[in-house]
């Protein structure tokens, strides 16, 4: 792993990171109770894009976090799957809360742009699939996660 800015992270810390695009596909597509092939093929879409694409200071985070997105997103999916849809909104969202500790330990440009990637994987998550007549496809509850509030930088 050559990722310079998270060096110095302990493994609970970089396993953390490394689980935070499947777990944002989880919390935005399945939001409206109703995860779909499309956006879980998104998911992995996206994290596979921004590895050459987007954010050229996040891109080794992503070249990193691709090859084991599918893996991940199974296991984290099995765990959340028969969990009712505003339960498995609330231990996602404390899941990806404890994100802020490891943020502020890292450079703050590649915190950002990690957490600016993540919600660009969150918005293409969101547009994924759903909308009356090809339009407003995002719902009211992705709408209200997919800005992921509960990942802050201060």
């Amino acid at each position: 792993m050559n990722l310079y800015h998270l060096k110095d992270l302990e493994e609970g810390e970089l396993n953390l990171l490394k689980r935070v695009p499947a777990l944002v596909t989880i919390l935005i597509g399945s939001a409206d109770e109703n995860l779909n092939e499309k956006e879980i093929h998104i998911g992995q879409l996206s994290t596979a894009y921004r590895k050459n694409h987007g954010d050229e200071f996040v891109q080794d985070y992503f070249n990193w976090v691709s090859p084991d997105y599918d893996s991940i997103f199974n296991q984290e999916w099995s765990k959340y799957q028969n969990i009712a849809s505003q339960q498995r909104i609330e231990d996602i969202t404390e899941e990806l809360t404890k994100v802020n500790n490891i943020l502020h330990h890292i450079n703050k440009q590649y915190a950002l742009a990690l957490l600016e990637s993540w919600r660009g994987l969150a918005r293409a998550v969101a547009q994924a699939s759903g909308g009356l007549l090809g339009r407003i496809t995002v719902t009211h509850d992705e709408r209200n996660l997919m800005g992921l509030s509960m990942i802050t930088l201060q």
